[in-house]
């Protein structure tokens, strides 16, 4: 069964981040963080563990926070333009939700540790804090050098068949180090974009307890498109697909999108 929640509700949240920057001007980000709003202290350190995020006191009636963790190199990110998703074939992102028990022990502990890095890369980190419902009540951003951390051991390819019908993993992941997979283990995403370069849709395979690598995604995705309220026509489009590997570190859940597939052209029937 498709299931689009989880890939509905990130791009939610990137569109309410942006929102929250209140279309401030365009900013270079550096290392100094970056608050636009009433915010925690906000600070991130190299630990031999990862990247440890001090977030300082949370006030009482934040009921989530996001957290979104991505690298693309020395690629300038604004938040003028609403690209994202659109440039997450340029990028390695990890998305966590924490909220119930998992937020209470955060404002305890006023800190979270990241630990899916690669040594001497540089990591963006945006934490968007919610308030009831889906009232956004602050966000922070800053930069890191990252030092330690787990990361993919193989170097992996997402291929598609000859047909754009089907894609597979060119092997199963390995990590540099044992990691605890979380029910959800794997997942498939697929974007499509119209003649702008602006998505207009994304569909997302996630079952319970997968470890598939491999996913054919025709004509479900045809399919759902349709039976979709994305607004669409008939034609050809460009595609991609990303693989996501959902793994726990202390007791948070990480969608980490590190693997995605070359664009090509897609066609709604």
């Amino acid at each position: 069964m498709l299931k689009i929640t989880n890939l509905l509700s990130i791009i939610l949240v990137i569109t309410l981040s942006i929102s929250c920057i209140n279309n401030k001007p365009d900013q270079n980000l550096s290392v100094e963080e970056n608050s636009y709003y009433q915010t925690p202290p906000f600070e991130l350190k190299t630990i031999p563990e990862g990247i440890l995020i001090s977030l300082g006191d949370i006030p009482d009636d934040i009921t989530s926070i996001y957290v979104d963790i991505y690298n693309w190199g020395d690629r300038v990110y604004t938040f003028q333009k609403d690209d994202y998703p659109l440039r997450r074939d340029a990028i390695s992102s990890s998305i966590a939700h924490i909220e119930g028990e998992c937020l209470e022990r955060i404002k305890q502990t006023k800190s979270i540790i990241f630990p899916f890095i690669k040594q001497g890369e540089k990591y963006n980190v945006l934490v968007i804090y919610f308030k009831s419902g889906i009232d956004c009540a602050s966000t922070v951003f800053s930069q890191i050098i990252a030092e330690n951390g787990i990361y993919l051991e193989n170097d992996i390819e997402l291929l598609l068949n000859a047909n754009n019908t089907s894609v597979r993993l060119s092997e199963a992941p390995k990590f540099t180090s044992n990691v605890v997979y979380s029910d959800n283990t794997h997942s498939f995403s697929f974007y499509m974009f119209n003649d702008e370069n602006t998505s207009v849709y994304g569909g997302i395979s996630t079952e319970h307890n997968t470890r598939d690598i491999s996913w054919d995604f025709e004509p479900i995705i045809n399919e759902q498109i349709k039976r979709s309220k994305s607004s669409y026509k008939s034609g050809g489009y460009t595609a991609f697909i990303e693989f996501s590997i959902n793994i726990i570190y202390d007791n948070i859940e990480w969608q980490n999108y590190f693997i995605k597939s070359p664009r090509f052209d897609y066609s709604v029937k």
